[in-house]
């Protein structure tokens, strides 16, 4: 049976991989992966050492995680655009990782300023042209992105910004 200081340090755990998926909805297997092995030690499939062990890789790949995004270049949400656009596919080049990061910063700058506007969601052409922008900007994605990986991409950017944007007020530029 867990121990009351067991339930705080787990829930805080959770709470950080909830924010963590949050922010990027592609980073859900760490959820999943963490609630496994909570599940298997409590059902008595793994011994403290093992969990000990899975622990520590899972706490050194969390740490890995929360530092890729100043690896690849770009601040987390555009990290989040970029992994929607590449999780679980396709397989870019280092050329068209490049041309994607590039798509990502510009979709995300291009709906903050102009398109996420106060209550966008509870507005029908707002929310039309918020999906139209990330359609036109993803035209411009490479050719590795057929046309049903490329509807996925724009639906799952679009659930994305409908989630995590619940209606900014866009500010234009001085």
């Amino acid at each position: 049976m867990p121990r009351a200081g067991e339930d705080r340090w787990r829930a805080k755990v959770e709470d950080q991989l909830r924010e963590m998926v949050r922010r990027n909805p592609t980073r859900d297997d760490l959820l999943e992966k963490f609630q496994t092995m909570i599940a298997e030690y409590n059902a008595g499939s793994a011994s403290v050492d093992q969990l000990f062990e899975q622990l520590l890789e899972f706490i050194r790949r969390l740490s890995d995680e929360e530092q890729r995004a100043v690896r690849e270049g770009l601040d987390e949400e555009e990290l989040a655009i970029f992994d929607l656009l590449t999780r679980p596919e396709p397989k870019l080049t280092k050329a068209q990782e490049v041309e994607v990061k590039a798509i990502a910063r510009r979709l995300l700058a291009k709906l903050k300023r102009e398109k996420l506007i106060l209550d966008w969601r509870l507005k029908e052409n707002a929310k039309a042209d918020v999906r139209q922008t990330i359609r036109e900007e993803y035209d411009e994605l490479p050719e590795i992105y057929d046309r049903r990986i490329w509807e996925d991409k724009v639906e799952r950017t679009f659930q994305f910004m409908f989630e995590r944007y619940p209606g900014e007020i866009a500010v234009p530029p001085l």
